[in-house]
């Protein structure tokens, strides 16, 4: 199963979203969020959590 990626829906270019799940880079937070967001997934944090 491939996530949606969508610089469009997300705000995030295509070239970043492919360095991020290649572990190129790390990916944002907020990047992570809004993948999670335009794939219908709920996000919530731990406890404690920052």
């Amino acid at each position: 199963m491939e996530p949606v990626v969508d610089g469009v829906k997300t705000g995030y270019s295509r070239s970043s979203w492919e360095r991020y799940l290649n572990g190129k880079a790390l990916a944002p937070r907020q990047a992570v969020e809004e993948l999670a967001r335009v794939n219908g997934v709920e996000t919530t944090r731990a406890p404690g959590a920052p």
